[in-house]
């Protein structure tokens, strides 16, 4: 599936691209979904969004010019999910339609939105705008604490990761352009304190060294090995 403008329009979509909810092991494979032209708030903008949703894959997908071009939302439940070899850029958030038609938004991450996701995995993949997940607090009519134990392994772009996990959290594996936020002293943030309660600091492990990690792919490791027990 991909995404297109009709003739005389620079938008692909009004707002959302695919949207998975209360579902498991859905897989969305080699899809490319890009300029959202509504990138306001209330929910508008997410070119994929898993919700309440269990073992779903996305792989081999391409997000650009969303309001958060891959995204764990609403509601509480969403647990093993994979996004395997993704690539998100240009993530904009727009306050006002006047912001966005003067092109005065600001980045918008890629993230773990809402309501505590569990063990999900982001692997092999490319942020050039950014990914997060921590304690957005009253944000988003009450997100909390966005996620619990998920993993960020081999990732690269030119964005920002920020790794704010309740607990335990692991990014292992990036190159030496992705920054990378997991210490407890994070100012100048839209969410204010957004490690707040969080501790322990993510587990971090081959930063600036993802070349070197292995496997490339944590989720195609473990498939392989699956199937040998098999």
């Amino acid at each position: 599936v991909k995404s297109f403008a009709q003739p005389g329009h620079a938008y692909h979509l009004r707002s959302h691209g695919i949207y998975i909810a209360e579902s498991f092991q859905v897989t969305v494979s080699n899809c490319q979904l890009e300029h959202s032209e509504n990138l306001g708030g209330g929910g508008n903008g997410y070119l994929y969004q898993v919700s309440t949703t269990n073992e779903a894959l996305i792989k081999d997908c391409i997000g650009r010019y969303g309001r958060h071009n891959f995204a764990i939302n609403w509601d509480f439940g969403s647990i093993g999910n994979v996004f395997l070899r993704v690539e998100s850029s240009e993530g904009r958030i727009c306050n006002t339609l006047t912001d966005q038609l003067n092109d005065t938004c600001y980045k918008g991450d890629s993230n773990i939105h809402h309501s505590l996701a569990t063990a999900n995995l982001f692997d092999a993949s490319v942020f050039n705008d950014g990914l997060e997940v921590g304690n957005r607090k009253t944000a988003s009519v009450g997100a909390g604490m966005t996620g619990t134990e998920n993993v960020f392994w081999n990732l690269s772009g030119t964005g920002l990761v920020r790794a704010y996990n309740l607990g335990m959290g692991y990014v292992i594996g990036t190159s030496p352009e992705l920054e990378v936020h997991t210490d407890m002293t994070l100012t100048g943030y839209p969410y204010p304190d957004f490690y707040e309660d969080t501790a322990p600091e993510d587990f971090t492990e081959h930063l600036n060294f993802g070349d070197q990690l292995e496997p490339v792919s944590l989720y195609e490791d473990q498939l392989a090995r699956r199937a040998a027990i098999q």
